[in-house]
């Protein structure tokens, strides 16, 4: 379960989430997401962050590292033969994700560089 607690400004092509996911041991823990004009989630956090100013700070570093560092998307195929990305730093270390799954590595990449002029008009 999840509780919005709004929307940050990245930029006019994007709405920035931040949430506290709630689950059962009571500790709050905070996840962004970033949306497209039409609502659908184009990078999510890959792991819960202590305040909602440290999620926003990872969600700008993740925006930063996708835009600015090279071989920042890793393309991968999951179990069930569809394709996803990761955004990665420097060491290889995941900073955001995209959850949606692609039928073929070709339409991935195209989302992946749909995303990128996204997040270049920001």
């Amino acid at each position: 379960m999840m509780t919005s607690l709004g929307s940050l400004d990245l930029g006019e092509n994007t709405t920035t989430v931040i949430y506290n996911e709630l689950d059962n041991d009571g500790i709050d823990e905070f996840r962004f997401r970033l949306l497209d004009t039409n609502g659908t989630v184009i990078l999510s956090s890959s792991r819960r962050y202590p305040t909602e100013a440290f999620a926003f700070t990872a969600l700008q570093a993740a925006v930063d590292h996708y835009l600015n560092t090279t071989n920042s998307i890793t393309i991968k195929i999951a179990a069930n033969g569809k394709w996803y990305f990761n955004v990665v730093d420097e060491q290889q270390t995941i900073v955001a994700r995209r959850i949606e799954y692609f039928d073929t590595q070709a339409l991935c990449e195209a989302e992946i560089e749909r995303v990128k002029t996204i997040l270049e008009t920001n």
